[in-house]
């Protein structure tokens, strides 16, 4: 029996609603992963793991029963809607997990960026201050550099404080904190 009009259009909307809470699992999800500051040593690790599996876990639950209810409930649905169900939970929860990967992965990269280029920046600041008199009030006014750091969603990593005496430059990640002032250069501790 051909589907109706009214049928074909509740499955164009199924599928568009599916595709867009897939995408903003996707998102929010690397906006979870790309967090920096956590739990330390071994807590960080049952954190990030037990976190990525929670929310994917969770998005394709509170997505996947009601599309499920939703498109058994109707006629003229999907032909299959247990298999659908069964696919929309799926890519949601890939969908988040994936997103979390690419957060932490977006995180790791700027962080390591800081560590490899945070020495450049110290010397942009102390010629800023050459120039100037004083230090920056924010590090995007430091002429010809690119700043490290950079994550998808969230920003830099490296934080920049400009203090009574000098500046604090911070970069904090899961595992340590490494920090440089105008006296001394980065310094890790965990």
């Amino acid at each position: 029996m051909p589907m109706s009009k009214a049928g074909n259009r509740r499955n164009a909307v199924a599928v568009v609603s599916i595709a867009i809470v897939t995408a903003l699992a996707f998102l929010i999800a690397i906006w979870f992963g790309e967090e920096n500051r956590q739990a330390r040593g071994l807590a960080w690790l049952l954190y990030r793991g037990g976190l990525a599996g929670l929310f994917a876990a969770a998005s394709a639950f509170v997505v996947g029963i009601p599309v499920s209810v939703y498109l058994l409930s109707r006629r003229g649905s999907l032909s299959q809607p247990m298999v659908v169900a069964a696919f929309t939970s799926c890519a949601i929860f890939a969908s988040a997990a994936g997103g979390f990967v690419v957060g932490d992965r977006s995180r790791s990269r700027a962080t390591n960026q800081c560590f490899t280029q945070g020495e450049e920046i110290r010397r942009a600041l102390d010629r800023y201050r050459a120039v100037h008199g004083s230090y920056p009030r924010l590090l995007s006014q430091l002429p010809g550099i690119r700043l490290p750091g950079q994550r998808l969603l969230r920003g830099s990593v490296l934080e920049y404080e400009r203090t009574s005496t000098g500046y604090n430059l911070v970069v904090e990640d899961p595992i340590m904190i490494t920090s440089a002032t105008e006296t001394h250069g980065f310094v890790s501790t965990k």
